[in-house]
């Protein structure tokens, strides 16, 4: 079941929190196959004439089978919906996983948001998110004081976006025992960039070797 917060509008009245029902409010989430930034695409229906402020706060988008990537959802997400109202709304988060594949279009019913207030997620899932919002304002402090030189230095977003992921993956993976390696970084981006002639795979080495030491220097 999906958990959210909504809150009814009534005008004038203070507005309360209450566990979505999904009779009133029916919900479905796709992944993008991306790892960072728009990672997912919440849609909402409306069965009601009511109009609905849905909050999620800072939590998590779980994997129900284990067998694709758990995001972060480091941002506050609000959404207004109106009477008899469908929308489709972007969900920005960061992956957990670095092993396995990310949530696609095919992959039906495989997301959900974790309650952040249910038990146990404060001992499983608290310390990812802190983890991850570290990485975050470290990257960005780092790179804002012009510390980093990597292949992305002249794209800051793209540059912020892959040092935030990789430190998280090496983060999070350090903490279940099995880290990952420029070895990794180095596969993923040969598997994004296809066969190259030897003398640029050399120009491409020390590019990586340029970004694992910023990912160690964030981390």
């Amino acid at each position: 079941m999906l958990i959210l917060n909504q809150l009814a509008l009534v005008p004038g009245a203070p507005v309360p929190y209450a566990t979505l029902d999904p009779q009133k409010v029916s919900a479905s989430i796709v992944g993008t196959k991306e790892t960072i930034g728009h990672v997912a695409t919440l849609t909402l229906t409306n069965h009601t004439d009511e109009t609905f402020f849905i909050e999620i706060p800072p939590t998590v988008l779980e994997s129900k089978s284990g067998e694709r990537q758990d995001y972060e959802l480091q941002n506050r997400h609000q959404f207004t919906l109106g009477p008899r109202e469908t929308r489709a709304f972007p969900l920005t988060g960061v992956c957990l996983k670095p092993r396995v594949p990310p949530a696609g279009p095919e992959d039906k019913d495989e997301l959900r948001i974790l309650d952040p207030t249910a038990p146990g997620f404060e001992t499983e899932w608290r310390p990812l998110l802190v983890g991850t919002q570290t990485a975050i304002q470290t990257v960005e402090t780092l790179q804002a004081q012009g510390a980093y030189h990597t292949p992305y230095s002249k794209d800051p977003k793209r540059e912020r976006d892959t040092l935030v992921q990789w430190t998280t993956w090496v983060f999070v993976s350090t903490r279940e025992g099995k880290p990952v390696t420029k070895a990794d970084l180095a596969k993923k981006v040969y598997e994004q960039t296809g066969e190259i002639p030897q003398e640029k795979k050399a120009r491409m080495d020390e590019g990586i070797d340029d970004l694992w030491d910023a990912v160690q220097l964030t981390g």
